[in-house]
């Protein structure tokens, strides 16, 4: 394998020491595109390290013990990075919900996991949170990720009130955010991932640092073999859900150990403009949004009569690619289409 796999294997244990790793080794290389302020903003590895420490530092600030759970119900953003790694690096365990869930369910996953804090995208959610906060055992406070949220100052709070709170908190306790990512182990806990709940009874899987790590080894493995070995100059396009594992560890986590750049799309039904903004080199999507990209290429493409043609031809050859290139046992293997050019004449 390559110089990254073998790198992989002797240095990174935990996924903080991944995301420290590369912070050290392209602080000035971009980490995260997002839209933000009416505008598309770049974030690079040494800014995307500050804020994962002021809001790390900020958790120790309210309490947060080693093995604590934290609640992070919000649609994937470069916020929910911020606060997915903070809570991580500081010894916590990141409790992924998705924000579609009922209330009912929230209180169920909220009884089931006893989050220590419980940290939501949005204002709606964060006061809805909070309007159910007594039946939630144990939990501390509400925290808002959105920009300009304003809490009380004691039990609902915003992202920028927790960062502000780590600024202090690491001024009086410089070693305390290193110390404690630098004594975590594989054996530590890393996430809970429930479920969607579409498909039956609500259910969480606990996931070990290391376990996460040895799914994205293989991952790593897998884009060496088909000839897209994770590099720094990669770009992922994050639109699904980051409460799911798949989107977690394959796209999220591939840009963690690479140093490569996280791109945020603003929302799926924005996703074709934001493709032409982020120019992603990785992208998973379910079969929904790759019918969307189809269509959008599709009307781009049709707009004129040569590009017509060229889709024409593109989607006859690929059709004609995937029946040649299927084996009996219905495998496809595309490696051999990769030197495909456009037909002379």
């Amino acid at each position: 394998m390559s110089e990254m796999m073998d790198r992989f294997r002797e240095e990174v244990y935990t996924v903080p020491q991944m995301f420290f790793n590369s912070a050290r080794n392209f602080p000035e290389r971009p980490a995260l595109k997002f839209y933000e302020d009416d505008e598309w903003q770049v974030m690079t590895w040494a800014e995307f390290e500050q804020a994962v420490r002021l809001v790390g530092n900020g958790l120790l600030a309210l309490g947060l013990e080693k093995g604590n759970c934290v609640a992070l119900m919000a649609h994937t953003s470069h916020r929910w990075a911020w606060a997915d790694m903070a809570i991580q690096a500081v010894g916590g365990i990141t409790v992924c919900i998705y924000p579609s869930l009922t209330s009912k369910e929230t209180i169920y996953i909220g009884n089931n996991a006893q989050p220590y804090l419980f940290i939501t995208g949005d204002p709606a959610t964060a006061e809805r949170i909070y309007s159910i906060k007594n039946e939630l055992k144990g939990l501390k406070a509400v925290i808002c990720l959105e920009k300009g949220f304003e809490g009380n100052g004691e039990d609902l709070l915003s992202m920028d009130y927790v960062m502000e709170l780590g600024r202090d908190y690491e001024a009086k306790n410089p070693d305390h955010f290193d110390k404690r990512y630098q004594e975590l182990t594989g054996d530590d806990g890393c996430t809970v991932i429930y479920t969607s709940g579409t498909t039956g009874a609500l259910k969480g899987v606990f996931y070990t640092q290391r376990e996460l790590i040895l799914g994205l080894e293989q991952s790593i493995r897998y884009c060496e073999m088909g000839g897209y070995p994770l590099t720094y100059e990669g770009v992922s396009l994050n639109v699904l859900p980051l409460s799911h594992v798949w989107e977690r560890v394959d796209s999220y986590m591939g840009q963690l150990v690479s140093g490569g750049c996280m791109g945020f799309a603003r929302s799926p039904q924005t996703l074709i403009e934001d493709l032409q903004v982020i120019k992603p080199t990785w992208l998973l999507l379910v079969p929904r949004l790759w019918s969307r990209v189809y269509t959008g290429i599709e009307r781009t493409f049709c707009a004129t009569e040569e590009g017509k043609k060229a889709f024409e031809w593109a989607i006859d050859v690929g059709l004609k690619s995937i029946d040649y290139y299927t084996d009996e046992r219905g495998g496809l293997n595309l490696l051999p289409l990769h030197n495909l050019t456009w037909p002379e004449g």
